[in-house]
C-alpha cells in the first residue's frame, strides 16, 4: 500500500505534524506525559527526504488552487464539527470543486473533503478505480460527491488500511463495509445513485465520515491497531505500533526528568 496516497507518509517528511498529532493521542492515554514533553521522541522516528522519491510533483508548472490540508493537532474542533448541506450551485462551489481536485492531484491522494481545507461543506472528492500501488498517471481523477449518503450498506464488511491527509505520518486498520449504495449531487448538479465496493466503498466511507465529523480514529477498535510511520536506517518507511511509540515517549520523558 502506497501509504503517502492516504496520508500516512506524510509525516515522514514533517515531523512537525505527527509530533502534534501523536501528542493529540496521547494526551488522551497518559495525561502525566504530555506535562513531560516527551515528543521529541517522535521526532527520531521523522527524517526528510526528497519529495521526488515519492512521486509527489506540484503543478509540474501548471498554476493550480492547490489548498492547504488541514491537521488534527491544530484544528480537531474544526475536523469533529459535521459539514453543512450545499443548498446552491454557484461560482463557490465551482471554485471549491477544483481546490479539491487540484489538491487531490497535488498530493496526489485518493480522496479530500472540503471541510480538510477549511471549508464546512459537504463536498469531497474520490479517485474512483484506485488498487494497490497504482501508477500516478494511472489513477483517475476525483470523481466529486456533493450532499452525499448512504442509503444501504451490506453486512459483510472487512478490515483493511485507513489512514488520513490530516493526520499525516498514523495510519490504522478499521472495519469497513464492503458494498455501499450512496446518493449524491455530481458536479454538473445532476442527481446520482450508485453502488460502490471495495476500495471505492472504502475510500467513501472514509470521505463521508469527514463531512460527517468523524476520523478513521474514532472507527479503531483498539489503539493496538494504530501506527506511527517512520523511516529507519536504511531509508525505507517503517510502521512502529503506536503504544510502542508511547512507551518510548515514556522512557525518554523519564530520562529527561532525572538528568
Amino acid at each position: 500500500m502506497n501509504v503517502d496516497r492516504w496520508g500516512a507518509g506524510v509525516g515522514v517528511r514533517h515531523a512537525g505534524g505527527v509530533r502534534g498529532i501523536v501528542a493529540v493521542l496521547i494526551k488522551r492515554t497518559s495525561p502525566d506525559l504530555v506535562r513531560a514533553k516527551p515528543l521529541n521522541v517522535i521526532a527520531t522516528f521523522q527524517t526528510r527526504t526528497d519529495l521526488r522519491q515519492w512521486g509527489h510533483v506540484y503543478g509540474m508548472g501548471v498554476v493550480m488552487a492547490v489548498r492547504k490540508i488541514l491537521n488534527l493537532s491544530k484544528y480537531e474542533k474544526l475536523l469533529r464539527t459535521p459539514s453543512e448541506p450545499v443548498k446552491k450551485n454557484d461560482r463557490d462551489l465551482k471554485k471549491l470543486i477544483a481546490d479539491i481536485k487540484d489538491t487531490i492531484e497535488a498530493n496526489p491522494a485518493v480522496g479530500l473533503a472540503a471541510v480538510q481545507i477549511g471549508v464546512m461543506k459537504r463536498v469531497f472528492g474520490v479517485r474512483l478505480g484506485y488498487y494497490e500501488d497504482q501508477p500516478d498517471e494511472e489513477m483517475q481523477p476525483a470523481t466529486i460527491f456533493i450532499n452525499s449518503e448512504i442509503l444501504e450498506k451490506s453486512i459483510d464488511t472487512a478490515r483493511d488500511f485507513d489512514a488520513c491527509l490530516s493526520i499525516p505520518g498514523m495510519f490504522g486498520y478499521t472495519n469497513r463495509h464492503l458494498v455501499i449504495k450512496v446518493r449524491y449531487t455530481d458536479e454538473d448538479g445532476k442527481v446520482q445513485e450508485r453502488e460502490f465496493t471495495g476500495w471505492d466503498a472504502r475510500a467513501i466511507q472514509h470521505e463521508q465520515d469527514h463531512v460527517d465529523g468523524i476520523l478513521f480514529l474514532d472507527r479503531l477498535d483498539s489503539l493496538d491497531d494504530l501506527y506511527v510511520v517512520s523511516r529507519g536506517a536504511d531509508g525505507k518507511p517503517k510502521n512502529i505500533p503506536y503504544k510502542e511509540a508511547v512507551k518510548q515517549a515514556e522512557t525518554l520523558a523519564q530520562t529527561n526528568k532525572e538528568s
